[in-house]
């Protein structure tokens, strides 16, 4: 399995979370790409209508926030209608290489990818950074989780993780420091998974994901 190179011990005590880790890398062709990749589980089985179009529409909307019209980000929201694909629907198909889509898949999985990097001001154009803008993105897929479980009637405890895929290849820009360039030294950097029920407890554990974002990079907020 492709997730082997990359998650392989750390989601062992949760194959689900590694196949569908593996799938989507391969799928997105992302092996040899800086990404992130956020992921939701259902512990319990379940089976999601993806063909319901409030479903497909919660996935268009993504973790719409009105105040998000005009910056850089757009809360996984898509101006395009949702397609299929083998698990169950995206933003994006497998041919699109869009630089970002989410996937909610027939299992209850939820995933987004994020692959599409600024480059480093000051460095070579093919040097890829995050900032700490990218920390809304964290925050967004907890509300992207409880939009989607809403929309499909989806209850239970879930299972939220994140994978930052070839980390090492990514800086860190700091424009508020004297343009200030760090970087973290371990190939991929994988969140520990954690256990969430409620709209709340979803929005503690992205919070949560988001602190240690930033702590890779040596800060505290």
């Amino acid at each position: 399995m492709v997730a082997k190179q990359t998650s392989g011990k750390y989601f062992r005590e949760y194959p689900r979370l590694d196949e569908k880790l593996s799938n989507f890398i391969e799928d997105r062709q992302l092996i040899a790409k800086p990404a992130i990749i956020w992921q939701c589980s259902s512990i319990n089985n379940v089976e999601v209508d993806t063909n319901d179009q409030s479903v497909k529409s919660a996935l268009q909307l993504g973790a719409k926030s009105e105040q998000q019209d005009d910056g850089w980000w757009y809360s996984f929201r898509s101006n395009q209608q949702a397609v299929p694909v083998f698990d169950g629907v995206a933003t994006k198909s497998i041919l699109d290489d869009g630089g970002w889509t989410t996937e909610f898949h027939s299992d209850g999985h939820i995933l987004a990818g994020l692959w599409t990097f600024p480059s480093a001001p000051g460095h070579e154009a093919q040097t890829l950074c995050v900032a700490k803008f990218h920390k809304q993105a964290f925050t967004d897929f907890g509300l992207l989780i409880a939009s989607l479980r809403e929309a499909s009637s989806m209850e239970g405890e879930c299972l939220i993780t994140c994978t930052m895929l070839n980390s090492a290849q990514l800086g860190f820009h700091n424009q508020g420091y004297r343009n200030e360039f760090r970087r973290v030294h371990r190939e991929h950097l994988h969140w520990r998974v954690r256990g969430a029920k409620s709209r709340e407890q979803i929005q503690v554990v992205s919070q949560l994901m988001c602190v240690e974002f930033l702590r890779a990079y040596g800060f505290s907020s």
